[in-house]
């Protein structure tokens, strides 16, 4: 039986495997509740730098691409306005099936993590 460890892979920068994503879902929790699991998000020359705040880039039992990030509510996007990342409790997550979504949901389980997913409409 492989370690629950091994159905996730929290990629450390811009992965071309990641293109093709989009909304299929939102993951409620904290930062501290991403970062967790997750690890620190990636650093600016890997996310957008205008729309998002936060990103992280996941592989899902090997080949699922999986995006968690902030979207047009934090300072890059709002300015003074925007919430800073520690105030975010809900996160999109992009991926290019709703069945990786479910692989997250499951990974959350087996890990006891306190995070919910639901999944876009």
């Amino acid at each position: 039986m492989s370690n629950v460890k091994d159905k996730l892979q929290v990629l450390k920068k811009w992965d071309k495997r990641i293109n093709g994503t989009s909304l299929s879902g939102y993951l409620v929790g904290t930062l501290d509740e991403v970062v967790a699991v997750f690890g620190p998000p990636l650093d600016g020359d890997n996310i957008d730098g205008y729309k998002t705040d936060a990103e992280w880039m996941i592989l899902v039992d090997g080949n699922d691409p999986v995006t968690i990030y902030n979207y047009k509510n934090g300072k890059n996007y709002n300015k003074e306005d925007g919430l800073d990342i520690s105030e975010m409790d809900e996160w999109h997550i992009g991926s290019k099936t709703v069945a990786a979504v479910w692989k997250l949901q499951r990974y959350l389980d087996e890990v006891g993590s306190p995070m919910g997913i639901r999944v876009s409409n």
